[in-house]
């Protein structure tokens, strides 16, 4: 059974899926999120293909992405600090600056920024032929009709057969300031997902505040040699929740209040598209 806690743009494979989502009072910009995702991944169709993933930000540009790509065991640190908590079954299931696309390297990925999702498809012609993925129109009406007011993210690739990606890394100004959210929906065909239906997961989520209280998690080892811009974007302690090999869930995005998060109450955990 595959399993995984994304979309993408033509059949793939991902598992082993490493989820950060974290709070930082950011000196200049306020209070932000991030978000932080790795997976090992395999390509099972033609040409290219691409993750996608649907951000409840104001705003995403290239600078919000942090440089993380010779730090290939950043996120597999924090995993290795949550504790081994299980998935505690059912959770609850909720409710359901410009348009222009932007598309740049990042590591192995060629990423495609897009605050509108119908304009997606002209993008692509920026991106490389051979990363180049296919589209589907229910797709794009899927994103524009569920999440009207979020930025959709594809890192695009192309392998054939199953790599560890770097971590994919990036702050943002939050829609929702008090809730912070790990993309969660699931289909791997290329189609429109189905909320209506159960997902096989296998991940661990990790959620950190980078400058909350001590005491509230388990202390992250980082690399020793880890730059100063990047480590002042990480939290020194971690909680989460571990969901083993087809554990099975509703299809959704994963959402922990930030007061749950400060206090480390993983256990508040839900799932929903807000």
């Amino acid at each position: 059974m595959m399993s995984g806690m994304c979309v993408s743009l033509g059949p793939a494979e991902f598992t082993s899926t490493i989820a950060f989502a974290g709070i930082r009072n950011h000196p200049e910009h306020g209070l932000v999120h991030l978000l932080g995702y790795q997976n090992v991944v395999t390509d099972l169709g033609e040409g290219g293909n691409a993750m996608v993933l649907h951000v409840p930000a104001w705003e995403l540009t290239p600078t919000h992405f942090l440089p993380v790509t010779g730090y290939p065991d950043l996120l597999e640190r924090m995993a290795m600090a949550v504790p081994q908590v299980p998935y505690p079954g059912e959770v609850d299931w909720m409710t359901m600056s410009g348009d222009e696309p932007t598309v740049f390297p990042y590591g192995a990925y060629t990423v495609v920024v897009a605050p509108d999702p119908t304009r997606i498809p002209g993008a692509l012609e920026r991106v490389p032929p051979g990363r180049r993925p296919r589209l589907s129109p229910d797709l794009w009406r899927f994103y524009a009709d569920v999440f009207p007011d979020h930025v959709v993210v594809l890192c695009c690739f192309d392998n054939r057969e199953p790599v560890t990606a770097h971590p994919v890394l990036f702050w943002y100004a939050p829609l929702e300031p008090d809730v912070v959210t790990i993309p969660g929906v699931d289909c791997h065909t290329g189609d429109a997902p189905d909320l209506s239906t159960s997902v096989a997961r296998d991940h661990v989520l990790a959620f950190g505040h980078v400058d909350g209280p001590p005491g509230r998690g388990v202390a992250v080892r980082h690399p020793r040699k880890l730059r100063r811009k990047l480590r002042e974007w990480l939290p020194t302690e971690v909680t989460g929740v571990h969901l083993p090999p087809d554990t099975m869930t509703a299809n959704g995005d994963f959402r922990l209040a930030r007061e749950s998060l400060t206090a480390g109450r993983v256990e508040d955990l839900e799932i929903g598209c807000g």
